[in-house]
């Protein structure tokens, strides 16, 4: 198998070949994917018999998992639908796809940790497991796939079966908008939730004690606040419920409120709260500086004036970056503007988004 690396993802491009570095790392998490625990095995495939019309490979993508202080802790192996592909395939049928599915903002999550903080509100995340794998196709939506490298089977005459899906897979194109569409009719049409006209990832519902709960939910991902009310418990169990896999393991995971958005969320009591990018800046810096963080000493923007003068040395530019450096100049601007965006102002200033 060859790999290509895209940050903390390796994905497979073809079969053949050999990297027995990745494969022996991986090998467990391959076999864990067929093979293994219910949240992660494909259970929910059949081998179909027929004709179809639309067959789009699978392959592997291999995903480092981190925790809030980007420290490893997993190595996670998935069979994901080719996604481009599918474009294409829907390109030569004529057939639309719709891919757009919302991801809730920054200010939205803010402010209901604000709220939180002023009415002294109990603050939860949770995580849908395999989210993708729990969203429900239309009668009409009909996707077929070919099993992965190493994984395909034949029958008799040479002929290799092919599966149709019953739940989408990470990597189809509308994959996450089925799974938002699911989500949004389990909780606004199941469970009645309002869903907010302001950010469409935002949920309330007044309960029956007079109290509320606010849910922001950005993909798999939920930031809960309540009133710690045994009514708003009663909701997160109805859609653990919802989302139970068919070996009955937990749909929804409650976990402490450590990280969320890419953010660190530190409780400190019920009316103190501290959103930092603390794991994602650090991230930052051991990517793009030369040296180990520690070896830098501490300043604080905006007193240094030689990063002012920078700054406006570089507006007056004429000589263009060759493609190399505009590629450089793009990735470290793009990775801090979102730094600033979520807690870090101070980085917008020194990109001079004052």
């Amino acid at each position: 198998m060859t790999f290509t690396k895209k940050g903390t993802h390796y994905m497979q491009n073809e079969p053949g070949g050999g990297c027995p570095r990745y494969e022996r790392n991986w090998r467990y998490a391959y076999e864990r994917v067929f093979y293994g625990t219910p949240e992660d095995s494909l259970s929910t495939w059949d081998a179909t018999k027929g004709r179809a019309k639309e067959v789009v490979n699978t392959l592997w993508v291999l995903v480092i998992k981190r925790d809030e202080n980007n420290v490893e802790v997993k190595k996670k192996a998935r069979c994901v639908y080719d996604g481009n592909g599918q474009k294409e395939c829907a390109a030569r049928m004529g057939r639309e796809l719709n891919t757009f599915a919302p991801t809730v903002r920054s200010a939205t999550h803010k402010a209901q940790v604000a709220r939180a903080c002023a009415l002294g509100r109990r603050i939860r995340c949770f995580d849908v497991t395999a989210a993708y794998l729990k969203g429900k196709f239309f009668t009409t939506e009909v996707i077929y796939a070919r099993a992965p490298p190493g994984f395909r089977r034949y029958d008799a005459r040479g002929v290799q079966y092919v599966w149709k899906l019953r739940v989408p897979l990470y990597g189809e194109a509308d994959a996450g908008y089925i799974w938002n569409r699911t989500l949004v009719e389990q909780l606004v049409c199941v469970q009645g939730f309002v869903q907010s006209q302001h950010d469409p990832c935002l949920f309330v519902k007044q309960l029956a004690d007079g109290t509320t709960i606010d849910i922001c939910v950005h993909v798999d991902d939920g930031f809960v606040t309540d009133s710690g009310s045994s009514l708003a418990d009663d909701e997160l169990e109805l859609l653990n419920v919802a989302f139970k896999d068919k070996h009955g393991a937990d749909g929804v995971v409650l976990k402490e409120p450590r990280h969320f958005l890419g953010q660190n969320i530190d409780v400190h009591s019920p009316t103190r709260v501290t959103i930092s990018s603390r794991a994602y800046v650090t991230q930052l810096a051991v990517k793009y500086l030369p040296a180990p963080l520690t070896e830098y000493s501490k300043c604080v923007t905006p007193c240094l004036k030689g990063l002012v003068e920078a700054y406006e040395e570089a507006v007056t530019r004429t000589a263009p970056l060759d493609p190399a450096g505009m590629k450089a100049y793009a990735s470290k601007t793009g990775a801090a503007i979102f730094a600033g965006a979520a807690s870090r102002c101070d980085a917008l200033y020194a990109l001079g988004m004052e």
